[in-house]
């Protein structure tokens, strides 16, 4: 997923979410999952949480480090997405395709 921060440049957000992430679940090992679905190319679709029992999910989506996927979540993290993007968090900050539509455009 690319994003553009307000003032027009493009920056690595896998890599902005892939430190923030490291960061976040040092704080409190081991981490669990739980999984609950499986996506169309295989992928497992699960809920995680770091040992202190805080949600990694909700604490990715309300960073703005990842989108909810109502197709898996059923809009489970909506409410965490919309105040991130209210508040222009994370990939919010900017313009950008979600990544199922961009992997439908380059499938056409």
């Amino acid at each position: 997923m690319a994003a553009l921060r307000q003032a027009g440049k493009s920056y690595r957000c896998g890599w902005t979410t892939a430190e923030a992430l490291d960061g976040f679940l040092a704080a409190s090992r081991p981490t669990k999952s739980r999984q609950v679905d499986r996506d169309r190319y295989g992928r497992v679709v699960a809920d995680c949480w770091r040992a202190d029992g805080s949600n990694v999910n909700v604490w990715l989506l309300r960073r703005g480090h990842a989108l909810d996927w109502p197709r898996y979540s059923r809009g489970k993290y909506a409410t965490e997405q919309a105040a991130a993007r209210r508040e222009k968090a994370g990939v919010w900050q900017g313009d950008f395709i979600e990544p199922w539509e961009a992997r439908k455009a380059r499938s056409q």
